[in-house]
């Protein structure tokens, strides 16, 4: 017999019993007042009858609320037989749907639900495999808390300031251009007496062609993607403008091309020359005190040139901006100007494609130029190979660049250890 209808039966009459007593209280007053002469005896007889049935009914809704338990307890062991000796790692929602699904196929479903409205009852779901009780792996919480989502997309950029900044660029319509580089010159102009011997200059000068050089990439995503994430186009662009900026520092800077050979730019300290001794020795070298004297050693060449900017690692630019004196006050000669550091008033480059430890300086405006044959352009195709019919499309960038180095002589590369021990006084 159905527990429900069991429990509904129990209240009527409960309910009816209340009522048989209530009307016999009345007649009980009634005869005490002499309007009547006794107790109906047929309501004595009716409320022990239905005092009886309520006896019964209680009794059996106990035995089979005890039945109902017994049977989800049995269903419990099975379970627990079934998953012993089993290593499967089980979510906390698969355990409940199992259980849910062997109530059902047994009938105890919708008497375990009714059960719970006034009664109480437990199934014991232990299994011997670890159940996941995280949100992210459908656990108990899982589908009940909605994730909040921050708009837009964090984009990694980078903090790395570019090279180019420091030279000159100018857009060119030709793939190749030819130039002279000055390698050296031997001898001075004079003062000279009449009929007399004028002094000779010679210049020894190298004619080169440089080519333009392409750096680009690639990258595949889905159509959905780029349609269904707000700002994700935008965030792709950047991103890989980001990338290829930095692939362009590190060829100006160590590029394995040659003028008119290879895939890559020239790089700068290629070409650039050691730090050598100045002329004068410093005590307690600091950095700057290197970066200052490659100055002295660019005016001392044939082609007195200043230095117009460094290019270091971010490690020693924060080295040299974390320099305190003797009762800590900051002495790093590093001023900002229009949020570019510069020291001696020459612009610092902060740079990670710059070897940790190391320095590059020199004339970037005289010694060497940017022709750029085509700046940054990105594209997007869907009819590459077979992008069409997986919905997916690539995203091209690139550009191509000429970089003539006119002076070699114009740049200093080395490290800033070797150039200390070759600063410091004896």
């Amino acid at each position: 017999m159905d527990i429900e209808k069991i429990k509904s039966e129990i209240k009527t009459i409960a309910d009816g019993i209340e009522a048989k007593i209530e009307k016999a209280n009345g007649q009980t007053i009634e005869a005490a007042k002499g309007e009547t002469n006794k107790v109906a005896q047929e309501l004595k007889t009716e409320i022990a009858g239905m005092v009886n049935k309520h006896s019964e009914l209680t009794a059996l809704y106990e035995k089979e609320k005890k039945s109902m338990q017994e049977q989800l307890d049995d269903l419990s062991t099975k379970m627990k037989k079934n998953k012993a000796g089993s290593d499967e790692h089980q979510s906390y929602e698969q355990v409940v749907k199992s259980a849910v699904e062997a109530m059902k196929e047994k009938g105890l479903l919708d008497q375990f639900k009714n059960q719970g409205r006034g009664g109480r009852g437990s199934l014991n779901m232990e299994v011997k495999a670890a159940v996941d009780m995280l949100v992210g792996s459908g656990g108990p919480a899982a589908g009940t808390i909605v994730p909040s989502r921050r708009p837009g997309i964090i984009t990694p950029l980078t903090n790395d300031m570019l090279v180019r900044s420091l030279m000159n660029v100018t857009s060119t319509d030709v793939p190749i251009i030819s130039y002279i580089r000055e390698l050296a010159v031997e001898g001075a102009p004079a003062g000279v007496a009449e009929g007399g011997l004028k002094p000779q200059v010679s210049i020894t000068t190298q004619l080169l062609q440089a080519t333009a050089k392409k750096i680009a990439a690639h990258s595949k995503m889905s159509e959905e993607l780029m349609t269904d994430v707000p700002g994700f186009t935008g965030y792709i662009t950047g991103r890989l403008t980001d990338l290829l900026q930095s692939e362009e520092n590190r060829q100006i800077l160590y590029g394995a091309g040659g003028a008119s050979s290879g895939v890559e730019l020239q790089g700068l300290t290629t070409v650039a020359s050691a730090f050598t001794d100045p002329g004068y020795d410093v005590e307690a070298v600091q950095n700057w005190d290197i970066l200052a004297a490659t100055n002295a050693l660019l005016t001392a060449t044939p082609f007195k040139l200043w230095a117009t900017g460094h290019v270091i690692n971010p490690a020693q630019f924060f080295e040299m901006a974390s320099y305190k004196d003797g009762n800590e006050n900051y002495i790093a000669p590093i001023i900002f100007t229009n949020g570019i550091p510069t020291i001696f008033g020459q612009p610092l480059v902060v740079t990670a494609e710059m070897v940790a430890g190391n320095f590059l300086s020199g004339n970037f405006r005289r010694g060497a130029e940017i022709y750029q044959r085509s700046g940054i352009s990105v594209r997007v195709y869907d009819q590459n190979e077979d992008d069409a019919i997986h919905n997916m499309v690539t995203v091209v960038i690139e550009e191509r660049l000429i970089m003539p180095i006119y002076i070699p002589g114009a740049f200093i590369y080395d490290a800033f250890a070797d150039a200390a021990a070759v600063l410091t006084a004896p």
